[in-house]
């Protein structure tokens, strides 16, 4: 068997063994100075170079601002720009797809585009942006030129030379990260706004040579007004498009590494072997002055959990309680040492008198497995403090002595996060050690008055979260107050005090350097992964089970009524203050720690403003789509007659809409009538009634625009029920006040789009094409599919399938690359097909078709608007064989399509779309020489007609049914 050095040298890290393992983790531990890391940006031979900044005289040449505009780029730009706003993945012609891996990809296309010119000068900023962002900060490139050597192309290129183009490549990457930063700062933009600059900003070789100074001086003369960041705002969203693309084309690992078929990762990218904070000198608390201490607080420490198990997440059993004065800090301290006073801040040992030496304070925590799986007694771990006295020195971690009392333990100091160096933000969230767990002194675990260190307070808040998946956006959000909507209508701000954070949550949140050093600290017990660019944070798994076993149930729901909060100040409210990330998103990552909160409470435990918090963020994400049903049950739970009447309206509506989802057309008018009219007795009138001497003075505009919504699904119920006539007559019902307030108009598009699915079903096109192209001019997110796919519709039936091509194709590309399971993206492929239809492109249809069908075929219990899809494909189906002439294949078809129509329950029964197949059936038999299943089918399809009012909601399904009884009388004289 080879030594650990051979196995070394060889690099077969997979054959490395535990001892071996923890023999480098101590010579790391001991001699860091073995494994010094080169910098990441700078090529080997200019290392040893000085790191001066290049010089003023040199940056006096650069004119950069006279190189904005650039008239070859404004040139480019006009010819190509409208191409790379609608389609920017066209930019990547010169992407080079003959290898698997991502970073010889991106290397082998930087190379052919150093070989052109012109527009892919633009695409390779691009590219050396995407190359340095899949480099991991702090690593060598020599995994990057493993992986370009080990293709066949370049490897014969020398090591050395492609060494030195990575650094170049990154020296670029880097710089153009750097100059989007500076446009950031300067316009208060998020990132992804203005990244468009990389490709306004001249040829760019200027501005890749000059100093960060210099780059800032010249954008801050150009101005945030200036032309460059109004095309860059334009542009941005296609370079971002692009940088996705790129990442999608990797399977990136959580560390930001890259395994590639030729060449594996290495010992330190699958693994990274992160050590506990070193014990540098025993961190001391300061005794407070008297006017700090609040007065809440005792004036002596009680600890009444005696000495410390041997692991701190392990078992031990209670020892007699400690009493003594709070802890003070000794004479020989430093005075710039910092220290937490008792409100969670930091304060310098300094400002208070001198304390004596009396008391010093350390926790407990075991490093070694060994100690760790030693049997102990039942009991739970609650973050046990000793206090010594001046005469019982606290040991060091590398002084440790065996403990004789029932566990062993070894003791290591409580890690200074006031002086952990900061980075950028959350940065150093990413740790991998499971083997290091903290000593958590939190005062959710033992009877403690002061507060506890930021680090262990924060994990206890990701551990009542779930532990898991916790998203940056958690972080992100809390640090800026949250807009809600007041009773007026109006938008309001609301701040983490006043959502009722805890103090300590507020203090860590408030200050962002506060925040980055109490992320460092937390850095060996957490990891980070990124999906899909949202970036997460999960506890070691190790160290969250065991958390959650030492933890009794009280404790438990304490700290999950401290997460609630948190989980319940960030939840979006409404669409109209979220761009990007977009609303559905945001509500989608942050559902499951709601969720994990609430389980984790009694509902009598919490307070009545925190069920109504819970209860509005919860009818929140309601309104996203898959997610209605789940939620509403528990919103159920939290509300009663007594609470506010803006909930009880939300808690109508969302009911309503799901009940009419589920063809449930009677109870949802129900649900609409007991808030509305609450009389007992329900009748067709009630409703119409209530309308009609509704008030709106009489309510506040906030639960005004609810009535209003709710009026929008009571004529949506009329609509499915066929009652056409009654939902004309009561469009008028509810009206928006002489001066309406903000939340009032927010109602009007979903209300107009109602509207015109009414003059729609009717045939009454004109109207409803005026209607819908109104609501493009006032786009709202969550109701975009429908507004585009019922105007395509629209125009398809106007026979304008040109117009409405120019609408849907865009978003069945975009759809294809990022939602292809949601309805939006059904939707839009079942528009996509009936154009083709009506352009008579039945190929493409048919493959449409195809797609269609294998979606369908996947979905379970179909919802109202699906079921009006899936029998718009099989009509469309059964219509394409009638063009082809295969009319044996289309009374198949038309068979399963009567077959669907009779089951699903949003059809009611025989309708006009149930008659239209029986006729058109009739016409295939004929085709076929059965004319007596001819006769047959159209007398039934007739006599079902003669009973029913006509609707249009399969586009052109009516005038193919004229078509198709002109057809019939030719053949026949039947009439």
């Amino acid at each position: 068997m080879s030594c650990l050095c051979s196995k070394l040298k060889e690099k077969s890290y997979d054959e490395i063994t535990a001892d071996g393992i923890d023999l480098l983790t101590r010579t790391l531990h001991e001699a860091p100075q073995l494994f010094s890391i080169a910098t990441d940006l700078e090529t080997p031979n200019k290392r040893k170079r000085g790191r001066n900044p290049p010089s003023p005289s040199n940056d006096a040449l650069l004119d950069l601002v006279s190189s904005y505009p650039d008239k070859v780029f404004e040139e480019l730009l006009a010819n190509h720009g409208k191409q790379w706003l609608s389609k920017p993945i066209s930019f990547l012609k010169h992407w080079d797809t003959q290898h698997s891996d991502i970073v010889v990809n991106i290397y082998s296309s930087i190379n052919r585009i150093e070989k052109s010119d012109g527009v892919t000068k633009l695409l390779k900023r691009v590219y050396c942006y995407a190359l340095t962002e899949l480099h991991e900060t702090g690593t060598r490139v020599d995994d990057m030129v493993s992986r370009i050597l080990g293709t066949e192309m370049f490897r014969a290129v020398p090591k050395d030379k492609i060494t030195k183009e990575i650094y170049d490549i990154f020296k670029i990457g880097s710089k153009w990260k750097q100059i989007v930063r500076l446009c950031e700062q300067l316009c208060e933009e998020d990132p992804g706004k203005v990244s468009g600059v990389m490709w306004l900003l001249g040829k760019g070789y200027a501005w890749e040579r000059a100093s960060a100074k210099v780059c800032e001086q010249a954008i801050a003369d150009i101005g945030p007004q200036s032309d460059l960041f109004i095309q860059a705002k334009k542009y941005s969203s296609s370079v971002n498009t692009i940088l996705t693309r790129l990442k999608k084309e990797s399977s990136f690992l959580p560390s930001g590494a890259h395994a590639s078929p030729q060449c594996p990762l290495p010992l330190g990218a699958r693994e990274r072997l992160r050590l506990p904070i070193l014990p540098s000198q025993e961190h001391i608390f300061s005794r407070p002055c008297p006017s700090q201490v609040p007065p809440s607080f005792s004036a002596r420490l009680d600890i009444s959990y005696g000495a410390p198990p041997a692991d701190p997440l392990q078992p031990s059993t209670s020892s007699p309680s400690t009493s003594s004065p709070l802890i003070s800090s000794p004479s020989t301290s430093s005075p710039s040492m910092s220290s937490p006073s008792p409100d969670g801040h930091v304060q310098n040992s300094g400002s208070c008198p001198p304390a004596s030496s009396s008391y010093t304070l350390a926790v407990h925590a075991s490093l070694s497995p060994e100690i760790s799986s030693r049997s102990s007694e039942a009991g739970r771990w609650s973050g046990d403090i000793e206090i010594y006295g001046p005469d019982q020195p606290i040991l060091g971690h590398d002084q440790a002595e065996p403990n004789h009392s029932r566990n062993d333990a070894e003791e290591i100091e409580v890690m200074d996060i006031d002086n952990a160096p900061s980075g950028g933000a959350l940065d150093g969230f990413g740790g991998s050690n499971p083997r290091a767990i903290p000593g958590l002194a939190a005062n959710g675990l033992m009877q403690w008055q002061l507060p506890p260190s930021r680090p262990h307070y924060l994990i206890l808040l990701l551990h009542a979260l779930g532990g898991s998946l916790i998203p940056e956006s958690m972080f992100l959000r809390a640090q800026l107050p949250q807009p809600r909507w007041n009773n007026s209508g109006a938008e309001c701000r609301l701040t983490g005090p006043e959502a009722g954070l805890d103090q300590p949550l507020v203090d860590i949140l408030s200050d962002r350097d506060r925040l980055l050093q109490t992320i460092r600290a937390l850095e060996p017990f957490v990891k980070s992964s990124t999906t899909n660019g949202s970036r997460t944070f999960s506890l070691q798994s190790q160290f969250q089970s065991r958390i959650s076993q030492f933890l009794n149930d009280q404790d438990k729901e304490k700290w999950s009524i401290k997460a609630l909060k948190w989980v319940c100040f960030v939840f979006p409210r409404d669409e109209l203050w979220e761009s990007c990330p977009s609303y559905a998103s945001i509500v989608r990552n942050l559902l499951p720690l709601l969720d994990c909160a609430l389980r984790a409470v009694k509902r009598a435990s919490m307070p009545n403003w925190l069920r109504e918090e819970a209860a509005d963020a919860l009818l929140a994400a309601s309104r996203v789509a898959g997610v209605r049903r789940s939620v509403l049950s528990t919103v159920s739970e939290l509300i009663d007659d007594a609470s506010p009447q803006h909930l009880q309206a939300e808690v109508a509506n969302q009911q309503s809409i799901l009940l009419r989802l589920d063809a449930n057309f009677d109870h949802s008018e129900r649900v609409i009538h007991d808030f509305c009219c609450r009389c007992g007795d329900y009748s067709q009138k009630c409703i119409p009634t209530f309308y009609q001497r509704f008030q709106p003075d009489g309510v506040s505009r906030r639960l005004n625009a609810l009535y209003g919504q709710l009026h929008r699904s009571h004529l949506e119920n009329l609509v499915q029920c066929d009652e056409y006539k009654l939902a004309i007559q009561e469009v008028d019902n509810w009206q928006l006040p002489g001066s309406p307030s903000l939340i009032e108009t927010r109602a009007l598009p979903a209300r107009t789009l109602t509207i015109s699915k009414i003059f729609r079903s009717q045939g009454m096109f004109p109207d409803a094409r005026r209607r819908l192209e109104l609501c493009l001019d006032h786009p709202q997110a969550m109701n975009r599919s429908q507004v585009l796919c019922n105007l395509a519709d629209v125009y398809c039936d106007l026979d304008l399938p040109g117009k409405a091509d120019d609408l849907i194709s865009p978003e069945v590309e975009g759809g294809r690359k990022r939602a292809t399971k949601m309805k939006a993206f059904r939707r839009f492929l079942v528009s996509a097909m009936d154009i083709d239809i009506q352009r008579r492109l039945y190929d493409d249809a048919s493959t449409t078709v195809r797609e269609l069908e294998g979606i369908f075929n996947d979905l379970r219990n179909l919802d109202t608007s699906d079921q009006l899809l899936h029998v718009r494909v099989l009509v469309a189906s059964a219509r394409i064989c009638h063009f082809r002439s295969q009319f044996l294949e289309a009374v198949q078809k038309w068979e399963v399509a009567l077959h669907h129509v009779r089951n699903y329950r949003s059809f009611r029964g025989e309708g006009f779309t149930y008659a239209v197949i029986h006729i058109s059936k009739s016409l295939a038999y004929l085709k076929i020489g059965e004319r007596g299943e001819a006769r047959v089918s159209f007398n039934r399809g007739k006599e079902i007609l003669q009973g029913r009012v006509r609707d249009y909601w399969i586009p052109t399904l009516a005038a193919w049914a004229e078509d198709v009884f002109a057809k019939i009388k030719l053949m026949t004289g039947w009439v």
